[in-house]
């Protein structure tokens, strides 16, 4: 693995607010950022040193950076074609994992990890075949992902099948069998170079259909459970060529059966609460495996729970602004109407009372 010493400047591809958290932690290591978007309004990277906004711009954004990373899992696909060549240490090859869902179970059979039962169709009449033999309830999504939680549908029986219709477009769906009262968690971790695997805790998962995920670390979670999903994260990193940061989703069945959901490349939402409640958060370690130091120890010292927060939402929250010492708020500076307007960081020792504390805020109140 080469070393990438300060003074070196480090190309940095992403739309997510985390860009904003590998800039600061680049600077803080004594490098140069350089930032690329395809977003002509994004104000992103507006706190590097040097911004690039355009495919005009991609030559000279590629020749200015010493390594490139990308902190975004859902790249657009005309970015991911141009990476091919590129200084990229993370690769690609666990970018198409997270982005299509038929590769990913393949890898996943391919190394004997388990996942709910599934098939894959393009048409009503195979959809209906499938769903049969997987027996209903079952969940269909398309095959390529867009997004943490891209758009599926819920059949409860065969009378449900014209749901699908919109999904339909020629090209294959995934259909999976749906347990209902299920727990998500996700393990986030860094690989280096050599191979070297920087585990974070184990975070549960709040999934809001019309809105953004809750997290919170998750403490009271069975050692057999977490020993069993840092195996699998273990064995993931084993036999992909990547390096940097990813993430593992789980679904934990109320029958006690532990299955993977997806798998992330890049920087998530975890982030956020890793840099409150560890002695390192996920950022400064992606950036020690791209740049070839070593990487250090997870240590967690505090629990937590990332909140996060709609535009509406924003104005409740100053009700409290005096009152919760233990709250970490940050606000965006760039949001439309519809994205996020911010988080906060809710942190101590007692998960219950932080959580009782956002409750009784009424900032959420039927969120």
């Amino acid at each position: 693995m080469m070393k990438i010493l300060p003074g070196s400047t480090i190309g940095i591809i992403g739309n997510r607010e985390t860009t904003r958290y590998v800039i600061q932690a680049a600077h803080n290591m004594g490098y140069t950022a350089a930032v690329y978007s395809d977003n002509d309004e994004s104000q992103l990277g507006s706190e590097a040193d040097f911004n690039f906004v355009g495919s005009d711009s991609w030559e000279t954004f590629l020749g200015l950076s010493t390594i490139v990373t990308y902190n975004d899992a859902w790249l657009p696909f005309e970015i991911v074609e141009k990476l091919n060549g590129v200084n990229l240490p993370q690769g690609t090859a666990l970018l198409e994992l997270t982005d299509d869902h038929s590769l990913s179970r393949s890898f996943f059979d391919e190394h004997s990890i388990n996942t709910l039962p599934y098939k894959l169709a393009s048409t009503l009449d195979e959809i209906a075949i499938a769903a049969t033999a997987l027996s209903y309830p079952v969940v269909v999504k398309s095959i390529f992902k867009h997004g943490n939680h891209s758009k599926s549908i819920v059949l409860n029986g065969a009378w449900d099948l014209g749901l699908v219709a919109p999904l339909i477009d020629g090209g294959q769906l995934l259909i999976e069998t749906w347990l209902p009262n299920v727990e998500e968690y996700t393990l986030s971790a860094v690989r280096d170079g050599e191979g070297e695997l920087t585990l974070f805790p184990v975070s549960q998962l709040e999934p809001n259909e019309h809105k953004w995920s809750k997290l919170w670390t998750a403490n009271q979670l069975d050692v057999e459970i977490i020993e069993a999903m840092q195996q699998t994260v273990n064995q993931i990193a084993d036999q992909i060529h990547y390096v940097g940061a990813f993430t593992v989703a789980f679904l934990y069945s109320s029958t006690g059966n532990l299955y993977i959901r997806d798998v992330f490349a890049g920087i998530g939402d975890e982030q956020f609460i890793y840099a409150e409640t560890t002695n390192s958060d996920l950022v400064t370690q992606h950036l020690r495996a791209l740049t070839g130091q070593a990487l250090s120890s997870v240590i967690q010292t505090q629990t937590g729970i990332y909140q996060p927060l709609a535009a509406e939402q924003i104005e409740k929250l100053y009700e409290q602004w005096t009152i919760k010492p233990d709250w970490k708020v940050s606000i965006y500076r760039e949001t439309q109407p519809k994205d996020q307007a911010g988080h906060v960081i809710a942190t101590g020792t007692d998960l219950e009372r932080l959580n009782t504390q956002l409750d009784v805020s009424e900032i959420w109140k039927n969120d």
